[in-house]
C-alpha cells in the first residue's frame, strides 16, 4: 500500500513540474514543451560500487510526427561497458 502511495505522489509531482514548466514557457513566450510518451523496462540491475550501477533493459518512445531531428535519449555521465 505504501509503495502505491509513493508512486502516486511521484506521478503527481512530475505532472506538477511539467505544468509549471509549461506555464513558465507561456509567460516567457518560448517554445512549448513536446510530450514524448516513454516507457522503461529494466531487465537487470547490477550495483558496481557505492556510486555506480549497471542497468540492462529497453527504452521505448513514441515521438510526434512533428519532431524530425531531436530524437534520442542522452544519459549524462553514462558509459558503455
Amino acid at each position: 500500500m505504501i509503495r502505491h502511495k509513493r508512486i502516486i505522489f511521484i506521478s503527481l509531482l512530475i505532472l506538477f513540474i511539467i505544468n509549471l514548466v509549461r506555464a513558465i514557457t507561456t509567460i516567457k513566450k518560448t517554445e512549448p514543451l513536446t510530450s514524448v510518451p516513454t516507457s522503461i523496462m529494466v531487465d537487470s540491475i547490477e550495483f558496481l560500487n557505492s556510486y555506480n550501477i549497471q542497468l540492462t533493459g529497453h527504452i521505448m518512445q513514441r515521438y510526434p510526427k512533428s519532431l524530425e531531428n531531436e530524437k534520442g535519449i542522452k544519459f549524462n555521465d553514462g558509459f558503455d561497458v
